[in-house]
């Protein structure tokens, strides 16, 4: 939480003066960590008015060594220095005669921006003089979320075995009529040119006959 400790791990912090990402409320020895009209307010002191900064300061200054454990579990699991405890193992040290439920849980260990996401939270609660956050819950854990699951579709019931169809009746085929076969030969009035007589005369051609 603040920017300016000393090098070990629990240690009483110095005092330090104010620079430029210090809380603007006088007197805040934590960093502020949102801007606000050109200036920086620290977790506890954005979102309230000037007239409050005072109760919230003398706060902030009690709770220094809190600010100090955050700042240093930050520090040794981002960048962890050779010979000396793991962030967990310091953690876990640091709450046990006080608050047990301060210790990091098992999905903290694995992720440390959990863990000092709820720190923070702590933090903040204690000097406003609020009730503590909810441990944190996946989202996966969350009741709601399973309440928005699409529900497993219903058993389909698969009905009993339809007794055998009866067999369709046999219709005789229609049998159809062959083509008309002609006879080996052909008839005579086919092919037969008939001639005629050779008695047979006829008149000449504009033969008309004069009776007397």
């Amino acid at each position: 939480m603040t920017r300016n400790h000393q090098d070990t791990p629990g240690a009483s912090p110095a005092p330090k003066p104010p620079g430029a990402l210090s809380c603007a409320a006088p007197g805040c020895p934590w960093a502020g960590s949102a801007g606000e009209a050109g200036r920086f307010l620290c977790i506890a002191h954005q979102g309230h008015e000037g007239n409050q900064w005072s109760a919230i300061t003398a706060r902030t200054n009690e709770l220094e060594w809190f600010a100090t454990f955050i700042a240093d579990v930050q520090r040794m699991a981002n960048f962890p220095r050779k010979g000396e405890p793991s962030w967990i193992a310091y953690a876990a040290q640091f709450w046990v005669n006080t608050d047990p439920t301060m210790q990091p849980g098992q999905d903290e260990m694995r992720s440390p921006g959990l863990y000092l996401y709820r720190m923070h939270g702590e933090l903040r609660a204690m000097a406003l003089g609020k009730d503590r956050p909810q441990p944190h819950v996946p989202q996966g854990q969350w009741p709601s979320f399973h309440a928005q699951q699409p529900q497993a579709a219903p058993a389909v019931t698969v009905p009993a075995a339809l007794p055998p169809a009866l067999p369709m009746p046999k219709v005789p085929a229609t049998r159809r009529a062959e083509p008309q076969q002609l006879a080996n030969e052909p008839p005579s009035w086919a092919v037969e040119d008939v001639g005629l007589s050779d008695a047979a005369e006829f008149p000449a051609p504009n033969d008309v006959g004069v009776t007397a």
